[in-house]
């Protein structure tokens, strides 16, 4: 188990694997209650993800808010919960934010492919498909979080997310870029497949290029692979891979053999 934070309320907010759930929850401890009751009681706040996701890591911000990082085929996607009841509030994916939670100025590395792909009157895309979070930095005791992406075709960058407490909608959660200048020419493309392992399990592949490669002709392919010990290789942009795209007119692809939530789908 490990600290989350704790509630102006005392009650103290743990994420746990404990018990059988390998996959990841969050359960609350009433601090009020020690000195009344011998054997404190735990509660479950966020369960185990319906769909089997890995929770990453959680995080409490402006005392309200949980800001969660699950992981799913190997990228990451972010729900937003009360931090009491344990209620989603929204969350963001590659065909933007859902619920409450919205985006602002919003620009690439996010894919155009994307942007296109998204149906009209939604939110533009915060956090592209293709994905990772490599750090989350908050305060339980401020409304501002701070989100650190990475991706396979984009150097990494931040973006900021500012809680506010909406009369009508409740929590609502804004998130944008920190950096409002303009957008770097993107070059580079990813997509992902799903190939089928011999007992059945789905394993993502995540191919990386050129997006003027002409894809009807065999290209040179850098493949990058490592399985072992449940360490799961997420999208991170790495500048000599990303020279290969560039400069060689190559393929880079990603393939991730062996993380947890394969492990799990596994056993």
């Amino acid at each position: 188990m490990a600290d989350i934070g704790t509630l102006s309320s005392d009650v103290h907010l743990f994420f746990s694997t404990t018990d059988g759930i390998e996959a990841g929850r969050v359960l609350s401890l009433d601090g009020t209650a020690w000195d009344n009751q011998p054997d404190l009681s735990v509660e479950v706040v966020i369960p185990e993800h319906e769909d089997g996701l890995i929770l990453q890591s959680a995080h409490l911000v402006n005392d309200q808010l949980l800001t969660l990082v699950y992981l799913r085929d190997a990228c990451a996607e972010i729900i937003f919960a009360d931090a009491r009841t344990g209620k989603s509030i929204g969350k963001t994916d590659s065909r933007g934010t859902r619920g409450h939670a919205t985006a602002e100025h919003i620009e690439v590395p996010v894919p155009h492919e994307e942007l296109d792909a998204q149906r009209k009157g939604q939110d533009p895309v915060v956090i592209p498909k293709h994905a990772s979070i490599s750090a989350v930095s908050c305060r339980s005791d401020s409304d501002e979080l701070f989100l650190a992406i990475d991706t396979y075709v984009a150097p990494p960058y931040v973006l900021i997310g500012k809680v506010y407490n909406d009369p009508e909608h409740g929590v609502d959660v804004h998130i944008g870029r920190l950096d409002l200048g303009d957008a770097p020419h993107e070059d580079l493309v990813c997509r992902e497949v799903m190939y089928t392992s011999h007992d059945g399990v789905k394993i993502p592949l995540f191919i990386n290029h050129a997006k003027d490669l002409d894809m009807s002709i065999p290209q040179p392919v850098l493949l990058h692979a490592y399985g072992g010990s449940g360490v799961c290789l997420t999208p991170h942009y790495n500048p000599l891979f990303a020279s290969f795209m560039r400069n060689l007119r190559g393929m880079y692809v990603q393939y991730s053999k062996i993380c947890l939530e394969l492990i799990i789908a596994w056993l």
